[in-house]
């Protein structure tokens, strides 16, 4: 937990780069050029360094932050409107469960990692990605059709890794989406060993469904806060 272990000055480093997150983030939003500029320095920023980390090491991006770092440069670099929903929401997921989970369990996140230099980078690349999905939320005003495409590429990110694991033998050390999807999570978080019941199942799986219903309902109410803070201006570029 926080403040305790090896590793600890960790999580107080995180909950320093959370508040300069949401100022720069606000800050961001509140100055459109300065705004687009952190946008596109960022996706440029994160396709670049997951091409150079992916592609000669022949690996495939098997973890659902690991995909977002595509989604959210492709939706930023792309003028393709719905992309902009499912990549803010996408980022700002799964910098917030990055960003809580070093916070508390600054261990776990230390051991996931095969050194200091790419835990780093981790904090960095998902620190980036909270603030970018911020911004987009200050941006652009999402709707609910929007759940569509927020939706469709959660369906396809659950999809790819699926195939990718089970049908073609992929795999990654460090998937924690993988471990969320065959419930294993819980129970790696806890310690415990032993097989999973079907009860489990039965209680684990419409859990997940409610849980995201709620962050589906939060990213609503976060973008509605967020838009105020924008400029009243007209089209959005």
């Amino acid at each position: 937990m926080i403040f305790t272990g090896e590793h600890w000055y960790y999580g107080i480093l995180q909950l320093f780069l959370l508040g300069l997150d949401i100022l720069a983030a606000l800050g961001a939003i509140r100055h459109r050029k300065f705004g687009l500029c952190w946008l596109w320095i960022t996706a440029l920023f994160l396709l670049g360094y997951k091409i150079w980390e992916y592609v000669p090491a022949g690996r495939w991006p098997l973890d659902f932050s690991a995909m977002t770092y595509f989604l959210f440069s492709v939706a930023v670099l792309l003028p393709v409107r719905p992309l902009k929903a499912a990549a803010s929401f996408s980022g700002m997921l799964a910098g917030v469960c990055f960003i809580v989970t070093l916070i508390l369990l600054p261990e776990m996140q230390y051991d996931s990692q095969p050194n200091g230099l790419c835990l780093i980078m981790a904090i960095l690349n998902h620190n980036l990605l909270f603030t970018g999905g911020m911004i987009l939320a200050g941006r652009y005003p999402f709707k609910k059709t929007d759940l569509f495409w927020i939706g469709g590429w959660l369906a396809l990110a659950i999809a790819c890794i699926e195939v990718l694991t089970h049908c073609f033998g992929f795999t990654q050390s460090n998937a924690v989406f993988t471990d969320i999807l065959d419930g294993t999570i819980v129970f790696q978080l806890t310690g415990n060993t032993f097989a999973l019941p079907w009860w489990y199942y039965a209680l684990y799986y419409p859990c997940c469904l409610a849980l995201l219903c709620l962050l589906l309902f939060l990213f609503f109410k976060v973008n509605k806060l967020l838009r105020k803070q924008a400029p009243a201006v007209g089209a959005q570029p």
